[in-house]
């Protein structure tokens, strides 16, 4: 191709010819002829024109000097560029690489634009040049080629969000920077002016008016331009409360939404995103274990119902969560605002449930939480859902560089119970408050508790059980009902027949009396869900939150043992209900005196087991970033644990309450705790095994009545009986962790800290958001600014080129290598190139308190520390375990390099390690094994002990599970898999005492 003409006077006829030729040749070449991509100085391959446009550029503005291979316009792309040949061969497509604020720009502006010219979608051309250019203006002359305007402004923005700086503090820091800097400079001046600059990037919210009783939207042709409510005649607008003046323009209430389908475009946008959202289709599971939502019965369903659907591997697959968070930092606040949160399960493991992959849909506002009427804010999103299953969106595929079509489903929903009867309409309190079980749920009502109780766990027993014989130990009748049923949503849909629904908080009627065992109470309205065809199809539509079902069993539990006056499900007057069903005759009231007494209660702990159970807790130390310190919660002179959260007793229900309780109460109850702990352990893993699943949900159903035979009937609310039915839905949908609340959680807590103006907490959010989603575009383009990067983790490795691996905490202390210590050194290690590698160091040495590798903090036993770092565990094989304790942290040099070592105390293996009651126990005090005391940094463990009691030498062995996903060449899935720290099916349930029926 002749390039001559180019360097050419633009007033010359050569010029001119060359031009006319080159438009010719490029409308050959051209997917669209009749808007060619411009190659001329200022558009630069980013803007396509028309012919005629084009001769007038290139004759105005030349060509790009930059622009040597002409790919675009059919010369042959040379080495370093890549030309894909499409599907038909009448264009090429071409894959070169633009300039990082040219292809963010491109992305923002351009989001089809695939190098063979399209429309613009939203900014003109003049526009748009104008934003590219402003972008790539150094922030001062003389300065380097990275510090731009864009990339100043994207630091300082990002600055902000992570530290919550005030606005006002803002500026100033902007003011006392720009005077530094030299007199000519580019550097914002104001907040104002950064907000400016970033608006071209975000994708903006619509602000939808609600009527103040959450009766409708004001939305739609018939809606959108009524003054009052249709339903409740309430006007739209504010209204002064004193004066009852109405204010035209300004609406009593605003539903933002954040539509999803652009957001959807623009991570098809980026290839690497692209490319993960195909994840899901090649990563399936080969050997019947579960480790993500594509490898359960649910995904599978989904595959063989809806083949077509499934064979496009870019179709999405959400999840929805929802819940009320209290905007502002004081709890006396009612005030309750809602998001409504997606999360995208196409994507793989380690970045599926992360803060920057969950999607904000909509904000319902405050200060009243929506309730029942939730499915009024739902509408927007539920019609694009509707629309995404249906017809599917157009959308560009920048990995595999060609449009397709995009259909999406919803799974399922992710709440806590509340918020489950919300969305799925059903009941959530009283006689038939299982959703499950729907109206086959087995209730009671108690008059003295004044409460409805749940039990009946011996019917979801197998027909020929022995339990189900054993009238003693339970209600005194022999069981003989079946299962019940699952409540699936065909059931539910043929109950909602002739169901009408009436959204709103008006002043309504007197609520309606229900007589016992009328099934229509367990009915509150039609879900708007239902609208969406696969609804009703799908196994499972609502999850069960674990995290807020373990929270609650674990504090039941604590509450009731511990006896906590006002906190126990067991009070003094629901203690006499046992006496009214003529059950439990050992607890009933006896007559002392004139006076009536309560028997001591055997589930609850002695005045000498509680101080001892309470101080386990109190004194026992974690390793560091495992929960936090439970200790501050624990009364050791009222004996109580007071202001745990959701976490803490998920630690321990999952590890410790089963080691605290270690020879505490009666032998029977104590191991049916055991069971439920090791239950809810199991049930958390990160990978599943299906056949253990129904080993589960079989063991769970014994452990519950087991527990109905030890506590009073008060005890079994609803929290207890869901525990049944957890199992179930593990098998359904996967892994637990993809389907509680706890990421969601912590993202409100994002969500909550974008408050910044107490008087408006919902737009405050909603702007926040779109800065935050804004930074983190723009950050995928500008690489060179490493503050942008997200923030380290927790005990992640500080990078130190001369450590062969980890990092140091601290400053360290020089100790001279003994030979003595060397020649021990060098017997230590297992191969022979270690070996001479430890012969080879310094006689010098650095010695620390603390070491960081593999996202684990290693203290020795003697540092000044809070947490249990010093404790380590090395698999010489299978059967094989050696446990210790790290006394000398030694970083050796070899001149060019620097290797970790640790120096540890290890438990003789034969008289110092022992299985109790399906605990491992170590002897941490007696007869440690000095020999061969160095390992490799890299080769430990981490494990932390709690003692057994005060005066003995025994330790019980517990392992912290990891605290997430890391970036690993291989997937390691005995990293991410949890420590069982109790072997319960060595315990024997069929002789816990001889009181058989």
């Amino acid at each position: 191709m002749d390039k001559r003409w180019i360097t050419l006077d633009k007033n010359s006829d050569e010029y001119r010819e060359g031009v006319k030729q080159f438009v010719l040749n490029s409308k050959r070449h051209a997917r669209n002829p009749e808007m060619i991509i411009c190659p001329c100085a200022i558009c630069r391959n980013l803007s396509p024109q028309t012919d005629d446009d084009l001769e007038i550029h290139l004759m105005r503005y030349g060509v790009d000097p930059d622009y040597d291979i002409w790919c675009a316009h059919g010369e042959e792309a040379g080495p370093s560029v890549q030309v894909l040949v499409g599907e038909s061969s009448d264009h090429i497509d071409v894959d070169y690489e633009l300039p990082e604020v040219h292809q963010m720009y491109k992305d923002a502006h351009f989001p089809f634009f695939d190098g063979a010219g399209s429309s613009r979608t939203i900014s003109t051309e003049e526009d748009y040049k104008k934003k590219v250019e402003e972008a790539e203006v150094p922030l001062y002359p003389g300065c380097k080629k990275k510090h731009t305007k864009l990339s100043a402004t994207l630091i300082f923005y990002k600055f902000k969000a992570d530290n919550g700086l005030a606005d006002s503090s803002f500026d100033e820091l902007l003011e006392v920077i720009k005077d530094m800097l030299p007199e000519v400079n580019t550097f914002s001046e104001s907040l104002h002016t950064i907000k400016k600059f970033l608006k071209g990037f975000d994708l903006g919210y619509e602000k939808i008016d609600a009527c103040i009783n959450d009766c409708c939207l004001f939305r739609g042709e018939k809606k959108k331009n009524m003054q009052n409510c249709p339903e409740c005649n309430a006007s739209r607008w504010k209204v002064n409360p004193r004066t009852n003046e109405i204010n035209t323009g300004v609406p009593a209430k605003v539903l933002r939404y954040f539509p999803i389908i652009p957001r959807i475009k623009r991570m098809f946008l980026s290839a690497s995103n692209s490319e993960l959202l195909t994840w899901h289709s090649t990563h399936h599971s080969q050997d019947g274990m579960m480790r993500h939502p594509v490898d359960s019965i649910q995904w599978h369903t989904v595959d063989q119902k809806w083949p077509s659907f499934a064979s496009e591997p870019q179709n999405l697959r959400f999840g929805l969560a929802t819940d009320g968070f209290n905007p502002y930092k004081n709890l006396s606040s009612t005030h309750s605002i809602w998001p409504v949160i997606l999360v995208i399960y196409n994507l793989p493991p380690n970045v599926c449930m992360s803060s920057e992959n969950l999607m904000l849909s909509l904000l319902i506002p405050g200060p009243k939480q929506p309730g029942n009427d939730i499915d009024v804010y739902l509408e927007p999103l539920i019609d694009d859902l509707k629309e995404l299953w249906t017809n599917g969106v157009e959308m560009y595929d920048a990995y595999k560089k060609a449009t397709f079509y995009l259909k999406a489903i919803l799974l399922w929903t992710v709440n806590d119970f509340p918020a489950y009867g919300n969305l799925a309409g059903l009941t959530t309190k009283g006689e038939f408050a299982c959703p499950v079980c729907g109206p086959d749920t087995c209730s009671k009502w108690l008059a003295l508790a004044n409460k409805t109780v749940y039990l009946g766990y011996r019917k979801f027993l197998a027909q020929n059980h022995p339990f189900r014989s054993k009238h003693k130990w339970f209600d005194g009748t022999k069981e003989r009902r079946r299962r019940p049923k699952i409540f699936t949503g065909l059931a539910v849909v043929h109950a909602l027949r002739g169901f009408k629904n009436n959204f709103g908080k008006k002043k309504k009627n007197a609520k309606k009396k229900y007589k016992k065992g009328d099934r229509s109470k367990l009915l509150k309205k039609k879900s708007i869900f239902f609208d969406m065809p696969y609804w009703e199809v799908l196994h499972l539509r609502h999850n069960l939150d674990v995290m807020h079902i373990e929270k609650n069993v674990c504090e039941s539990v604590l509450t009731t043992i511990l006896d906590v006056n006002g906190k126990s499900k067991i009070e003094n007057e629901s203690r006499r209900d046992p006496e009214l069903l003529e059950l439990m005759e050992d607890m009933h009231v006896e007559e002392k005196r004139a006076k009536l007494e309560l028997p001591s209660a055997p589930y609850t702990l002695t005045k000498v087991e509680k101080p001892k159970f309470c101080g386990k807790l109190y004194f026992q130390r974690f390793p560091d970033g495992y929960c936090s310190n439970i200790g501050n919660c624990v009364k050791l002179k009222e004996c109580k644990i007071l202001g745990l959260k959701s976490h803490d007793h998920h630690v321990l229900m999952q590890q410790l309450l089963s080691v605290a309780l270690k020879r505490l109460l009666p032998e029977g109850l104590r191991k049916t705790i055991w069971r439920l702990s090791s239950f809810f352990n199991e049930l958390c893993q990160r990978v599943l095994d299906r056949k253990r699943l129904e080993e589960l949900e079989d063991e769970i159903v014994l452990t519950l009545c087991l527990l109905e035979r030890y506590f009073p009937s008060s005890f079994f609310d609803i929290m207890i009986h869901l525990t049944i039915h957890i199992g179930r839905e593990a098998k359904l949908c996967g892994p637990v962790h993809f389907r509680w609340m706890y990421p969601f959680e912590r993202y409100m807590k994002v969500l909550k800290d974008y408050v910044k103006n107490r008087a408006k907490p919902e737009g405050s959010i909603a702007e926040n958001y779109l800065a935050d989603e804004c930074l983190r575009f723009c950050g995928r383009y500008m690489k060179q600014v490493d503050v942008i990067s997200s923030k380290k983790k927790r005990n992640e490795a500080v990078e130190d080129e001369t450590i062969v691996e980890g990092s140091t905490l601290l400053k360290g202390c020089s100790v001279l290598l003994s030979h003595s210590i060397m020649s021990e050194a060098s017997e230590g290690f297992l191969s022979d190139t270690l070996k001479l590698l430890v012969k080879g160091p310094r006689f010098y040495a650095m010695s620390h308190t603390g070491f960081v590798i593999h996202g684990k903090r290693f203290h020795t036993i003697d540092a000044n520390v809070y947490t249990a770092d010093y404790g380590v565990h090395i698999e010489a094989d299978f059967s094989l375990n050696y446990y210790g304790i790290i006394r000398e942290i030694l970083v050796l040099d070899y001149y060019t390099f620097r290797l970790a070592i640790f120096r540890c105390d290890w438990v003789n293996i034969v008289s110092g390690v022992k299985k109790e009651d399906g605990f491992t126990l170590v002897n941490l005090h007696d007869g440690l094994d000095k020999k061969d005391p160095f390992i490799l940094a890299s080769h430990a463990k981490q494990v932390f002990y709690s003692r057994e009691s005060e005066s003995s030498s025994w330790y019980v062995v517990l392992k912290a599970p990891p605290r997430g996903f890391h970036d690993l060449e291989m997937f390691d899935e005995s990293v991410f898999m949890s420590y069982v720290p109790q072997d319960v099916s060595a315990l024997d349930i069929d002789n816990l005492d001889s009181d058989e029926s």
